[in-house]
């Protein structure tokens, strides 16, 4: 029958143990934290909320986004020669409509800085309702997604 003293058996080790490994995770979490913040290849989304009604005519509206780090052109860094960001977008129904509503964002221009570096986009979203007679109209509410993707940096970092 073993005897149990006061003392924890390999306390010392396991304290020193648990105080080198949380000192490595302690690290990795402030490396990957920064590195968030780095120059690189970045996706940038965007959410904006619409609502309206749809006709059989095509409607359009114009609006400037913006984001947090600005693109840049850096064709040493990326793999693929594209000279502005990459732009893909989604449409969420909030409000279902009652009919076939057509929505479709486009980049119609890129806002720069003084640097040429693309701080944000002029989105033209288009809606329109084919198939409704003429003289009507469908209700809808939605949410554009919207994805800019490309090699960013913070201001102050010029990351080429």
């Amino acid at each position: 029958m073993a005897v149990r003293t006061g003392k924890p058996i390999n306390a010392l080790e396991r304290s020193l143990k648990a105080l080198t490994i949380g000192v490595q995770q302690s690290a990795q979490r402030r490396a990957s934290g920064s590195q968030s913040e780095q120059a690189g290849e970045y996706q940038q989304q965007v959410q904006i909320p619409l609502s309206g009604s749809a006709a059989l005519k095509p409607m359009f509206a114009d609006v400037s986004v913006t984001w947090r780090m600005p693109f840049l052109w850096a064709p040493q860094q990326r793999l693929v020669p594209f000279s502005v960001p990459h732009f893909t977008y989604g449409v969420e129904f909030t409000d279902v409509p009652n009919g076939l509503v057509v929505i479709h964002p486009s980049v119609v221009g890129w806002t720069k800085d003084v640097r040429n570096w693309f701080t944000g986009a002029l989105i033209r979203a288009t809606v329109w309702a084919p198939g409704l007679d003429e003289q009507k109209t469908v209700d809808f509410s939605a949410a554009l997604h919207l994805v800019f993707q490309g090699y960013a940096a913070q201001p102050e970092d010029t990351g080429v």
